[in-house]
């Protein structure tokens, strides 16, 4: 029995020894593969509803903007009208008051 289970462990040992090398190189690119698969699955998922939530977050602020009435801005225009005086006199005139 114990002679039978040696044997047993040589065969395996052998085999793992004679393993080719090529399905060695396969064995590694598969590994390889899981453990992009599980980066992508603890990295990548919150990125992408991080980026889900900002699309939405940029979607209801675009229709915000649309909804927004023109009067509400034309207000705010009138003070902000281009005189027709050169940009360095108005930067001057600025810079003085």
């Amino acid at each position: 029995m114990i002679f039978e289970l040696e044997l047993r462990m040589i065969s395996i040992n052998r085999r793992f020894i004679n393993f080719p090398v090529s399905q060695l190189v396969l064995l590694l690119i598969l590994f390889s593969l899981m453990i992009i698969v599980m980066i992508r699955q603890f990295w990548w998922k919150p990125l992408e509803r991080e980026i889900k939530f900002l699309e939405k977050k940029i979607s209801s602020n675009q229709s915000e903007l649309n909804n927004l009435l023109p009067e509400r801005f034309s207000k705010d225009l009138i003070q902000y009208e281009t005189s027709p005086e050169s940009p360095a006199k108005s930067l001057q005139a600025l810079q003085e008051s």
